[in-house]
């Protein structure tokens, strides 16, 4: 298989704006973040955190955590032995995300770091999850293999990953009239439709569980794995 190919044979679409740029529109888009796209996303988002299965003294990271719904979700459910590390690249997103924490006195589970997820550092073999969701779309293909291999290496042995992607395993004229709003507006339609589970098989992981959903027309796919060979 080819480097960026998958079950239909075709290439996902390029990255055409910089971390930089990427980081000024989020910033710009946290206020109105919650009201238009974390509301579309909630379904999905629920499903993944559901998948994941957490439980009481787990440690999780969340990879891309918006402005922060899914950590105050993740910090009620490891409870007080467990915790939550977030990582996203939004200073103003991270903001938001504290503030939620804050409200509900939950801030203590959950360490927030600002900076580019791709080159995120923790302490190896750490955490018993990993929670991605439609944020892998937005990085590069290399950025992608780099945070998918950082992740096994943060996971116990037995540890793992949740990502909710909008995926190009199916495709139809809803992913493909997408694909040429991302390739026209990529400033707008930023999240490209991507391949989790060849993803996800390259850095070493075994598949559990995928379940394959919609979002006005385009495939959304839940896939849940543990790292290959792990008992």
């Amino acid at each position: 298989m080819k480097k960026g190919e998958n079950r239909d044979g075709g290439e996902i679409k390029p990255v055409l704006r910089d971390k930089d740029a990427a980081r000024k529109f989020y910033d710009r888009i946290s206020r109105l973040y919650d009201l238009f796209i974390a509301r579309l996303e909630k379904k999905y988002r629920r499903k993944g955190l559901k998948m994941l299965a957490i439980e009481d003294g787990d440690k999780i990271l969340e990879v891309g955590f918006g402005t922060g719904d899914a950590l105050v979700q993740m910090a009620e459910r490891v409870g007080a032995d467990g915790k939550i590390v977030g990582v996203d690249i939004s200073p103003r997103m991270h903001e938001i995300a504290r503030k939620k924490l804050r409200a509900r006195g939950l801030e203590k589970r959950v360490e927030l770091f600002c900076e580019d997820g791709a080159g995120f550092e923790y302490q190896n073999s750490y955490f018993t999850g990993v929670f991605i969701c439609f944020t892998l779309e937005l990085f590069t293909r290399e950025d992608m293999r780099r945070i998918i291999g950082n992740c096994r290496q943060l996971l116990k042995p037995g540890g793992r990953i949740c990502l909710v992607t909008i995926s190009r395993g199916r495709t139809g004229p809803a992913l493909k009239f997408y694909e040429k709003l991302h390739m026209s507006m990529p400033a707008v339609f930023d999240c490209r439709p991507i391949y989790p589970h060849e993803l996800l098989l390259e850095g070493g992981f075994a598949i559990t569980a995928s379940e394959e959903m919609s979002m006005w027309g385009l495939p959304v796919e839940i896939v849940l794995a543990e790292i290959s060979g792990s008992e």
